[in-house]
């Protein structure tokens, strides 16, 4: 069914399992057009891109997250102040609900826990880490713009045991307020895509890490460094001077939760 909106046609999906195969591929060039979700609907913001509230259930814990998120404009489409990142974060990516569905499988890499995540984007993997007994969750993000909505997700899902930081990678001023060397667990989920950023990224989760830390970072193949794909990424981690790849799990394409997703599992190297 097609809907005229806001000057936009909208194509609505039926149900929300019609809108994977038409918006995780989409999004990863530039939606022009894309579905929406199922029983979504618009927030009013200034701007560009257009934002919408949609539900994130997670059965394991019966639970449901209410996420704000960008959708219907291409990434890089609205500019942004100088220095203060782009809105790519603000989109729902699948990567997100992937770690988000995994973590709430296994609460024991969570509970009782320091959990810091990388990009955060719409928060949704550190709002289950704070739902899952984490005793201190930092979300992060380069892009200030970006928190703003992370911010909004964190109030609406009560995540009280979770706060927000402004983390660039390489940044020393920005590293040195995340307290690095103290985090059991570090976090991340569709980022560091191009060549440039990867090798910043893995500094960055090597840097935060304490000495027995993992990292879990969800990747969508798709996604994967304009062609390179995930070879080059698992290449370039296992070349990090400081980190262990100790696991690679592939995810299922009809897998509703791993969503067709690739999970890297990172430790720091022993010295």
């Amino acid at each position: 069914m097609k809907m005229a909106l806001g000057g936009r046609i909208l194509l609505l999906a039926t149900t929300a399992q019609a809108l994977k195969p038409i918006t995780r591929r989409t999004l990863a060039t530039a939606p022009a057009v894309i579905a929406l979700p199922a029983g979504a609907t618009f927030v009013e913001r200034r701007g560009s891109p257009e934002f919408i509230e949609r539900e994130l259930r997670l059965p394991t814990l019966k639970r449901t997250m209410t996420l704000t998120q960008a959708f219907g404009a291409a990434r890089g489409a609205a500019k942004d102040a100088p220095d203060a990142g782009d809105r790519t974060g603000t989109y729902g990516w699948p990567g997100g609900d992937s770690l988000a569905y995994y973590l709430a499988r296994h609460p024991e890499e969570v509970r009782r826990k320091r959990v810091l995540e990388l990009g955060c984007g719409t928060g949704a993997v550190g709002i289950v880490c704070s739902w899952l007994g984490a005793t201190k969750v930092l979300l992060t993000d380069g892009s200030p713009i970006v928190l703003e909505t992370t911010s909004r997700n964190l109030k609406a899902n009560r995540a009280s045991r979770a706060s927000l930081q402004r983390l660039r990678w390489g940044y020393d001023e920005d590293l040195t307020k995340a307290q690095p060397g103290t985090w059991d667990l570090v976090v991340a989920a569709e980022v560091a895509y191009q060549r440039e950023t990867l090798p910043a990224f893995l500094a960055t989760v090597s840097t935060l890490l304490k000495d027995d830390g993992l990292a879990l970072v969800v990747m969508t193949p798709e996604l994967a460094d304009n062609g390179r794909g995930l070879e080059g990424v698992e290449k370039l981690m296992r070349s990090t001077p400081d980190l262990d790849l100790v696991d690679v799990a592939l995810g299922d394409d009809d897998d509703d939760e791993s969503l067709g997703t690739a999970r890297y599992t990172l430790k720091r190297r022993k010295t």
